[in-house]
């Protein structure tokens, strides 16, 4: 699948959402082989998750839980893969280096207070997914103190969203997705229903182009799943910003919360985001309950 994207949000004046907060660290480059993959020696000196999944094509497929020591690594293949794949960062030409600050401090604080799922076709890194989670004395600050139960939701748009773009940290065209992201987040706290104590976010699901359609994806929200029932969660929340996505989680079981459209998100009076390449037209909440 291509990105399945979950983040936050800022309601009077634009705050950084916590999973954008933390130190830069630089991403040493690494070199891909010839035909495209970055290779490790040995991808199953980690903790195992899953080991001899079956693709459709044959192919065996193992996963398990990144390490500090593949910070550099993950970071640039995740953030390679998004700005291919995520139908914002295309349509505004977000390029690998003006993001690489934003994929660095993502998958630093996923490796910190997450997890990190990287997936090997024999020493072939080909996915990643990067899962973060928080406990209910953390949710107020996630969604700016309107909590699941709220007895009568409604989803507040701003006239305009200037100011809420140019106070995120990263370039100008970056700083347009995260307002987005970070707008729709915090408001989704209080469209959840009562009861909700803890909560994962995915922040996104990457698989490599030569082995799309091979299921690892699948694989990947499962180990997901399980990794936050761990921790006790079995709430997820998200938001899917382009069609496909959005029809992939529906079959996943998400539901969708809330709506907010992109002719509503506006810079200096214009839309953001118009005439998307897949003609999505609104930002899903979305939010699934882990099955035990």
């Amino acid at each position: 699948m291509s990105t399945l994207t979950l983040r936050r949000f800022a309601s009077s004046i634009a705050t950084t959402a916590p999973q954008y907060l933390g130190k830069t660290r630089k991403i040493n480059r690494i070199d891909k082989c010839p035909k495209g993959f970055f290779r490790d020696v040995n991808p199953l000196d980690r903790e195992i998750l899953l080991t001899g999944f079956k693709s459709p094509s044959g192919k065996r497929i193992n996963f398990v839980r990144a390490e500090p020591k593949d910070f550099h690594v993950v970071a640039q293949f995740w953030g390679e893969e998004f700005t291919r794949t995520n139908n914002l960062c295309k349509h505004l030409g977000v390029t690998y280096e003006e993001f690489e600050q934003l994929a660095s401090v993502t998958v630093n604080n996923c490796l910190k207070h997450g997890d990190v799922v990287m997936a090997f076709w024999g020493d072939r890194l080909v996915s990643t997914m990067l899962c973060l989670h928080y406990k209910e004395s953390e949710l107020p600050q996630l969604f700016d103190n309107e909590l699941p139960g709220h007895p009568n939701p409604v989803f507040r748009i701003k006239n305009d969203y200037a100011e809420d773009i140019a106070a995120q940290p990263f370039c100008p065209k970056l700083n347009r997705c995260v307002a987005l992201l970070d707008t729709v987040q915090r408001q989704t706290g209080k469209f959840l229903p009562a009861g909700v104590k803890k909560v994962g976010i995915l922040e996104a699901v990457l698989v490599h182009p030569a082995l799309h359609r091979e299921r690892i994806g699948a694989v990947m929200l499962d180990l997901g799943d399980k990794q936050l029932v761990k921790y006790g969660v079995n709430d997820i929340i998200g938001t899917a910003v382009a069609t496909y996505s959005s029809r992939i989680c529906h079959k996943m079981g998400y539901k969708t919360l809330q709506k907010f459209y992109y002719k509503d998100y506006k810079e200096g009076g214009k839309p953001v985001f118009e005439d998307l390449n897949d003609e999505a037209t609104y930002v899903a909440m979305i939010h699934r309950v882990i099955q035990p």
